[in-house]
């Protein structure tokens, strides 16, 4: 839901920093986590996360552009 509401602002560059933010200090080392124990359920904890990642980074830029507006 987030996601669309900044598609609808045309603001793509929020949209590709909360991603690379949340893929890099989230996704990565939680993936790696569960390559190196091979283990499916940490691998779909870091999908799960990232998910979570991004949320809470839009959301903080939202309440941001709230505030400003």
């Amino acid at each position: 839901m987030l996601e669309g509401y900044f598609i609808g602002l045309k603001d793509g560059v929020t949209l590709r920093n909360s991603s690379l933010i949340s893929f890099c200090f989230i996704f990565i080392p939680v993936s790696a986590t569960a390559w190196y124990w091979h283990n499916v359920h940490l691998l779909w904890a870091s999908l799960t996360l990232f998910m979570v990642g991004l949320i809470l980074v839009l959301g903080r830029k939202l309440k941001i552009a709230v505030q400003n507006y």
